[in-house]
């Protein structure tokens, strides 16, 4: 059945895009600049990581225990820094600024973590770790809690979004089923009175009309979301009409019927 494909188009459209997937696709696909933003904000944590990795590598080769092997074993620091830019960054990867590594592996970075939370207890009385390693760690930390707090905000647009834009495609389908109903009255209408050909005229007029202010409105914001409500506008047309065509074969093989059954009665003359 047509309708049931609908259905069954709009389920999956849900499924695919819903932010529990983390995603944000259908807002980037509407046109909204939210994967543009968030992936600045990465950049903008890529390059904390790694002006912390610069002016804390000698607080954690004197305040951790194998510092230094940590920090020779981890030379290449890059994929710390790196993978913030990565093409392959997956959104909610961190949760909290505990997961994110400084690239001094996890040893030293849990170690610098340690000696971090220690510097904020202490304040300007702690003589072990460096100020401005303290204030990259508070720096990288500000940035991560900004991109954290944008991806939850851009869920939320996202959940608005998907809400939106379904809605407005059931809404198309159902004017769409609707016109497919009006149409058939109208050529019933049109076989019986003239005067009831101008009523349906002016009713088309108004119709077309409220159909297309807000289609224009769409059209300058979201030339997309027009696109998708005009498919599902045919398709609810194409499911009344599939429907009507069912029921006007049905009515017509009962009415076939119905012939033969009163052509088998005989008349009698008198």
């Amino acid at each position: 059945m047509l309708p049931s494909n609908i259905h069954l188009i709009l389920a999956l459209l849900l499924a695919l895009v819903s932010p529990a997937y983390g995603g944000i696709a259908l807002g980037t696909f509407l046109g909204a600049d939210w994967a543009d933003a968030e992936a600045m904000m990465r950049e903008n944590v890529s390059a904390s990581i790694k002006n912390l990795q610069k002016f804390c590598t000698t607080d954690v080769e004197s305040l951790c225990p194998n510092g230094k092997a940590d920090v020779i074993d981890n030379k290449n620091s890059e994929p710390a820094v790196t993978a913030w830019t990565s093409s392959s960054f997956e959104r909610h990867t961190y949760k909290r600024f505990a997961q994110v590594s400084f690239g001094f592996g996890d040893s030293a970075d849990n170690c610098l973590r340690s000696e971090f939370n220690q510097y904020e207890k202490a304040g300007i009385h702690s003589n072990r770790l460096t100020p401005k390693c303290y204030n990259w760690i508070c720096n990288t930390q500000d940035r991560f809690d900004l991109y954290h707090e944008r991806e939850k905000g851009d869920d939320k647009r996202e959940g608005f979004v998907i809400f939106s834009t379904l809605f407005g495609m059931g809404m198309s389908a159902a004017v769409g089923y609707m016109i497919g109903l009006y149409q058939k009255e109208h050529e019933d209408i049109l076989s019986f009175s003239n005067d009831g050909r101008r009523e349906s005229k002016k009713i088309f007029a108004l119709i077309a009309l409220a159909i297309s202010i807000p289609a224009c409105i769409i059209l300058f914001t979201c030339p997309r979301l027009l696109v998708l409500m005009t498919i599902t506008l045919i398709m609810g047309r194409a499911a009344q009409w599939y429907i009507q065509t069912k029921e006007d074969i049905s009515y017509s093989a009962l009415s076939g019927d119905s012939g033969l059954v009163f052509a088998a009665i005989p008349v009698q003359m008198d």
